[in-house]
């Protein structure tokens, strides 16, 4: 549930789905290669600012993933603790 518009880091951002969730979450912040760090390091301040975000779990994408995407493969994914 990432938004990006375009390549720069400016528009990297969560999903909105992910503000408007009631409940404590735990998200975890994937990548597949140094290329996509960017993703670490735009998204994971924003998330911690999230009030109910309990925590930020940072994760590396595996060669499987890596190989059927291409370089550059980022992803996120939450769920709810309660």
């Amino acid at each position: 549930a990432v938004t990006v518009v375009k390549s720069s880091s400016s528009c990297i951002r969560p999903e909105p789905s992910i503000a408007a969730q009631p409940v404590p979450i735990r998200v975890g912040i994937g990548v597949g290669d140094e290329a996509a760090s960017e993703f670490y390091d735009t998204l994971e301040p924003a998330l911690i600012a999230m009030e109910h975000v309990v925590e930020v779990v940072r994760y590396r994408c595996g060669p499987s993933v890596g190989a059927f995407s291409g370089p550059g493969v980022a992803g996120l994914a939450w769920m709810s603790l309660s």
